[in-house]
């Protein structure tokens, strides 16, 4: 009997995320049980933090033992590079210290895998006296930093009441962004006080540019001077949480 049996066509989904997470940190803490696989990864300053849930529903078959590892995500990622949309992918772990990798019944690779202390995964994901709730389309965010990080390695969100302003470090005229209260581009603005917060854009960047290749919409919370924190949600119903700490000048 294996202690992991599991097939996933969404292959895509699975690509952006590793994507993601690898660059967060090479080595990451993977958790398997009979609700899904989750798999979770903080930069070694304690910046940023990203979890991705892939439940039992976003697979073709699953079947899981409680286990917890660590994988070396580059690895795990160079194993699914290049497979077509309707390839299927097989994971498998039948002793504790080897995955499996095959696609279309084949042998891609097998990873070592690496022990885990679960203590270190009970570590509870930050909390955030979140003020501000926002959605956005991802593309936009995306053109939205991409836009500012020409000029600024800092974002600052601003919540107003009629709206969200997204400006750099010096907060030039030429250089801010408004999204209005209301209008297709911010489908969401649930604002308990106004608040603004700044956080490096290029941590920011480089996870929307790779996760965001999969889903539409970010949800974004956040308060004064908090943590952000950006909820992503895919197709299969697998999620994403990505939290980034406050960047604060002194």
């Amino acid at each position: 009997m294996y202690l992991l049996s599991a097939k996933f066509t969404n292959v895509f989904e699975w690509r952006s995320s590793l994507h993601a997470i690898s660059k967060i940190n090479t080595d990451t803490v993977f958790t398997f049980n009979k609700e899904g696989i989750t798999f979770r990864g903080m930069d070694p300053t304690h910046v940023a933090l990203l979890e991705v849930n892939f439940p039992k529903s976003s697979f073709i078959e699953f079947n899981s033992s409680q286990l917890i590892f660590g994988i070396n995500v580059k690895e795990f990622l160079k194993s699914i590079t290049g497979i077509k949309k309707n390839d299927i992918v097989e994971l498998i772990i039948k002793r504790k210290n080897v995955l499996k990798i095959k696609i279309n019944d084949e042998l891609k690779n097998d990873i070592d895998l690496t022990f885990i202390d679960e203590s270190k995964t009970n570590q509870p994901l930050p909390r955030i006296d979140a003020k501000s709730k926002i959605s956005l389309a991802l593309d936009l965010l995306g053109s939205i930093l991409n836009n500012i990080e020409k000029d600024s390695e800092q974002l600052m969100i601003n919540s107003l009441e009629g709206g969200i302003e997204f400006s750099g470090k010096e907060g030039d005229e030429n250089n801010r962004i408004n999204l209005k209260k209301g209008s297709v581009n911010l489908p969401l603005h649930n604002i308990e006080e106004e608040s603004v917060s700044s956080y490096d854009i290029g941590f920011m960047a480089k996870i929307i540019k790779s996760i965001g290749k999969s889903c539409k919409i970010v949800n974004i919370e956040y308060g004064n001077q908090t943590p952000v924190k950006m909820k992503f949600e895919m197709p299969s119903r697998a999620k994403a949480e990505y939290y980034l700490a406050p960047r604060i000048e002194y």
